[in-house]
């Protein structure tokens, strides 16, 4: 199962933009996928997240996906797991 989280745009009303794809390792650990890496690592850690198919499941700021991303790191690491970048 997996979640995509968006984040508002303020200059466009009720424009959302998705940021991160959440997906299940099979594992308590939950993998994270930068879908707008480049907006994403501009973006205060306060900012509100919101996901637009699945529930969001304790993720509700930037800072949320960074520490599930961050989780999942050291996880991948931890497993011999190839981390790509695009």
């Amino acid at each position: 199962m997996s979640t995509t989280f968006a984040v508002k745009i303020p200059s466009e009303d009720q424009f959302y933009t998705k940021v991160a794809l959440r997906w299940s390792t099979g594992t308590r650990v939950v993998g994270i996928t930068l879908l707008n890496p480049q907006l994403f690592l501009k973006l205060p850690n306060d900012t509100p997240v919101f996901p637009l198919d699945n529930t969001a499941q304790g993720i509700e700021t930037i800072n949320d996906i960074k520490n599930s991303l961050r989780e999942y790191l050291k996880y991948a690491q931890s497993k011999g797991k190839k981390i790509y970048k695009s």
